[in-house]
């Protein structure tokens, strides 16, 4: 491993993010987005470059620009797999992200973002023993229970748990008032949040929608572009 690392300088992709999640946003610009994929997948920093400074942009004051930035962050998981998934690993990211879920004081809409993070990243990634952290930070969120680390960083409840759906919820409540006699069944520790998935649907629709509008099937053979590829598999996973 270099002692130092190779020094980032600031590319379309550093300009892009910037106007995505520029205070005067209210929502994502799919078409922005769109290029910073391109660029991401294409060049060797692309991927560093976009995590670090989205990672300072989901801790920033403004919910609107932290729920862009979370928003960003998932969709360039989702169409930059490879070259993003060691920086969703990256020490400091997997801190910042604790951070974040452990204000109290954190935004609802900045809270749903992330728990639809954590668990789009966990789903993909979570068998990695290298997203450790955020496996933590995961569990901390939905069940407001932290596991035990060297550091003791997450020593504490500082979080609510996600709350259920009210049908998940019912569902428990009947089990805990059945006969004890029976034998309980398995409980699944992954809470059920349909309108996660359909947020993610969306948001992959959305992109694909974008993808097409920019490419010129006379001048390229849409099938061996990664990015319309990529894209058209989360979109199977979903319908």
């Amino acid at each position: 491993m270099p002692l130092f690392s190779k020094k980032i300088t600031p590319t379309t992709i550093t300009n892009d993010i910037e106007k995505m999640t520029n205070g005067d946003q209210t929502e994502l610009d799919w078409g922005l987005l769109f290029q910073v994929c391109e660029v991401v997948n294409n060049s060797e920093l692309g991927a560093k470059e976009a995590r670090k400074l989205l990672q300072k942009k989901m801790l920033s004051s403004d919910a609107k620009t932290q729920v862009i930035s979370l928003e960003i962050l998932n969709a360039l998981s989702e169409n930059c797999k490879e070259k993003l998934k060691d920086q969703l690993a990256a020490k400091s990211f997997g801190e910042d992200l604790e951070l974040l879920a452990t204000q109290k004081a954190t935004n609802d809409d900045v809270h749903s973002k992330l728990v639809q993070c954590l668990q789009n990243w966990v789903s993909n990634f979570g068998t990695d023993p290298s997203f450790g952290a955020i496996c933590r930070v995961h569990e901390l969120v939905m069940h407001g229970v932290p596991q035990p680390t060297k550091s003791g960083r997450l020593a504490g409840n500082l979080f609510k748990p996600y709350p259920l759906p009210s049908s998940a919820a019912a569902t428990r409540n009947e089990a805990s008032t059945g006969d004890h006699h029976h034998r309980r069944q398995p409980r699944s520790d992954k809470p059920v949040d349909i309108m996660s998935d359909v947020e993610v649907a969306k948001n992959n629709a959305q992109l694909f929608s974008q993808t097409l509008s920019f490419t010129d099937p006379t001048q390229e053979d849409i099938t061996k572009n990664e990015l319309i590829q990529s894209v058209c598999c989360a979109l199977f996973i979903y319908f």
